[in-house]
């Protein structure tokens, strides 16, 4: 058992080490890069959970599930192959899109009563669905358990059983859109935040975390904050490293709350707060890139309880736009729900993500994780096609935060789920960027 532990010590932490080493071998490092979120990642879900199972082995019984902790050494080589190709494809030189020839990369002045009608628009938008959505979800003030919890309503007919009201959601969302938009123009103003601009970009911020923090979303809302990071680091000036531990504690607390008033129906401030509660908020749950998702994921599919999907998970994506009250029959988009029922054998709502390398391994065994290199070769040609622009215009600036990174954030998780998250963000948000930005400059023609 001590050789066992060894291994997977060693392993986990060699897995980080693979993301660490282009970092610590390049000159200038831009922290806000997408390989930044992987190592984060990888540091809470294999790393960290890792050394948490380890250290006590009872007390992650719920991950482990009555297995011992070797039952882990088939992801952690999955993962280690897997992280390696990422990497392999994450470095590879690919020649650059040519994002000059967009039309929004040639200026980002902004129309100021352009911008004030879209960010009023998708409020008032925002808000009608979210009383709507409230509505169909049977919605109730009478406790604080029913403030923040994950909400469906039961479809009859359907496979899966509820429908997550994907378009109300949708529309909701765009209080979001609203408030990214009136901080990327606030960030690049110089303004303060006790101007008038800056009070309306904070009321800003309330609305749009106002539906998150309602259907129990963590990561929206904490995408909310540090989208708004990364574009003040960008564009107005860059963040010091207190501010980044600040907002990083911050972010552990946003996860302790939410999860207690889920989980348990009340806020236990002292298990906010303790350091058990924060240890468990960040290895005890699985979230991230769970490697004990993926062990479960293969011992699934090698005991038959699960088969190997040849590709299938990569393109569910593609009828997202059916609504399911259209079609109860509709194939299941977010593949967590299948992973929740045929790997863990639990029926409630929502799912568990089986993360990139746990797809990869359900698709196509361990030969699948090579995946990992076209998924790193992607985000990487992406990410230098547009770091030269992001700190010089705030268009690029709001196209590289709030989808390309949360895309390659979400991709680690669920590549499918990743795809229509970033297409509901990209649509309304190119959009409004076309619409806000001066059309003489879009043309080319200098405004008299």
């Amino acid at each position: 058992m001590g050789l066992t532990k060894a291994y997977l010590l060693i392993g986990a932490l060699g897995c980080l080490l693979i993301l660490l080493l282009p970092a610590l071998l390049s000159k200038r490092y831009d922290v806000f890069q997408p390989l930044s979120f992987a190592i984060l990642s990888v540091a809470i879900g294999v790393t960290g959970r890792t050394i948490y199972i380890l250290s006590d082995p009872n007390g992650a019984e719920h991950l482990l599930l009555s297995k011992d902790p070797e039952f882990l050494l088939p992801a952690i080589l999955a993962t280690l192959v897997g992280l390696l190709f990422f990497v392999i494809g994450y470095v590879q030189k690919l020649p650059k899109l040519p994002v000059q020839r967009l039309k929004i990369t040639r200026s980002d002045e902004w129309d100021v009563r352009r911008l004030w009608f879209v960010v009023l628009l998708f409020t008032g938008i925002s808000l009608i669905a979210t009383m709507l959505f409230l509505q169909r979800t049977g919605f109730s003030f009478q406790d604080i358990a029913n403030i923040s919890r994950k909400r469906f309503v039961v479809l009859k007919g359907s496979e899966i059983g509820y429908t997550a009201l994907g378009y109300l959601r949708w529309a909701a969302s765009l209080s979001q859109v609203a408030f990214m938009l009136m901080m990327a123009y606030f960030v690049s103003s110089g303004k303060r935040w006790l101007s008038a601009m800056g009070l309306v970009t904070i009321a800003m911020f309330v609305i749009a975390a106002v539906f998150p923090f309602l259907t129990s979303a963590r990561g929206p809302l904490i995408w909310l904050v540090l989208s708004s990071m990364i574009m003040w680091h960008y564009l107005r000036r860059p963040l010091s490293t207190n501010i980044v531990i600040i907002a990083a504690i911050m972010a552990v607390v946003v996860l302790s709350v939410m999860l207690n008033l889920r989980c348990r129906g009340f806020l236990d401030i002292g298990e906010v707060f303790s350091l058990k509660g924060v240890v468990e908020t960040l290895f005890g749950s699985r979230d991230f890139l769970d490697i004990t998702t993926t062990a479960h994921i293969i011992a699934a599919i090698q005991d038959g309880r699960l088969d190997y999907a040849y590709g299938r998970t990569y393109f569910t994506w593609l009828y997202a736009p059916i609504p399911r009250t259209m079609w109860p029959e509709k194939p299941v988009v977010s593949i967590g729900w299948e992973i929740k029922r045929c790997v863990f054998g639990l029926y409630g709502l929502g799912g568990i993500p089986p993360g990139s390398i746990g797809e990869a391994y359900w698709n196509f065994g361990y030969a699948g994780v090579v995946v990992m290199w076209l998924l790193g070769a992607v985000i990487g040609w992406v990410y230098r096609s547009l770091r030269d622009y992001v700190s010089q215009n705030k268009n690029i600036a709001l196209i590289y935060v709030y989808i390309f990174l949360l895309w390659a954030f979400r991709a680690f998780s669920n590549s499918s789920s990743a795809i229509v998250d970033a297409l509901q963000t990209a649509l309304p948000l190119i959009l409004a960027l076309y619409f806000v930005t001066w059309r003489s400059k879009l043309s080319g023609v200098k405004s008299q």
